[in-house]
């Protein structure tokens, strides 16, 4: 912005008032996304016998996500591998720039996982679970308001399977 021809304190008006306006836009579109996610959840946690409510409190709808899909410590695992990334990934402490790239690559292992976990609880494959990686919202909302059924938790079921096969 040329200031050359206006006073200089009706200038700095001007740009805190644009970035009132930027801020105020980006903290709608935030909310926005973040509803759209929760609204993602509501259908697969009312199929799975959860209630909706759960699907709009933040960080807790992730832990029923697991619980319904996986356990509820891989969650705890999720959290800890991205608050690890969260704290140190900028560190200028080269081992500790390391360990975040190794819990980096951990947090996509689980979040694979918990494609494919998901997927396997509703019915689908490996398919459904790489759409469910890259687009989990989306994938998400089509679980929620289409035609697949809850067949309950998949990695239990594979516990229990692959407990009456080591028996017989």
């Amino acid at each position: 912005m040329d200031h050359a021809f206006i006073p200089h304190w009706i200038a700095r008006q001007f740009e805190s008032v644009m970035f009132i306006l930027i801020a105020s836009g980006l903290a709608v579109l935030m909310v926005v996304f973040y509803l759209l996610g929760a609204a993602a959840c509501l259908g697969p946690f009312k199929k799975a016998g959860e209630r909706a409510w759960k699907a709009f409190v933040p960080i807790y709808n992730r832990y029923v996500l697991y619980g319904i899909s996986w356990r509820h410590s891989m969650f705890w695992l999720a959290l800890g591998t991205e608050a690890f990334i969260a704290l140190f990934f900028t560190s200028s402490n080269r081992i500790m720039e390391l360990l975040s790239v190794a819990a980096w690559i951990i947090s996509i292992i689980v979040r694979a996982k918990l494609s494919y976990r998901i997927s396997r609880s509703f019915g689908h494959g490996a398919g459904y679970a790489v759409g469910l990686f890259f687009f989990q919202n989306l994938f998400l909302l089509i679980l929620g308001f289409g035609k697949s059924q809850y067949a309950g938790n998949s990695y239990i079921d594979d516990l229990i399977f692959s407990s009456e096969k080591n028996n017989k």
